[in-house]
């Protein structure tokens, strides 16, 4: 599993779930996903940046993503496996798991953290420690 594609179904469920979602919604063009993904940056954006000053910190970005790890964690044993998918996984593990960096087939919530904090990095293109809205989106 691609840590990437993790973080990516994170915010689109983030978004999905701060503006209430909509079932009924039929596939999407380019411009709509694009557009969509831009909403998804900036509710997750808004809602990170805790202390209002328009600049996510590494915790702030960490913090909703370990939220839904946690959410994720269905059994509870602090690993991302193929337990924890809903409907259950036809696999018995994942073969490749960006962050895995045991290489056990588990995405441990220490390893997520630090994926994490790797992908705030190269999202930091000015390199002031901190998320800017137009480096995120």
């Amino acid at each position: 599993m691609n840590i990437k594609l993790f973080i990516s179904t994170a915010l689109c469920a983030f978004h999905l779930l701060s503006c209430g979602g909509n079932s009924g919604e039929s596939s999407l063009s380019d411009d709509e996903f694009a557009a969509a993904q831009e909403q998804s940056g900036l509710s997750f954006f808004t809602s990170a940046d805790v202390n209002g000053d328009g600049l996510l910190t590494k915790d702030e970005y960490v913090a909703p993503f370990l939220e839904y790890f946690d959410m994720y964690d269905t059994d509870d044993d602090g690993d991302f496996d193929a337990s924890d998918i809903e409907p259950p996984s036809s696999l018995d593990s994942f073969p490749d798991i960006d962050g895995d960096t045991d290489n056990n087939q588990l995405l441990s919530r220490e390893e997520f953290i630090v994926s994490l904090e790797e992908s705030f990095e190269a999202i930091d293109t000015n390199g002031d420690s901190s998320l800017s809205l137009e480096e995120l989106v």
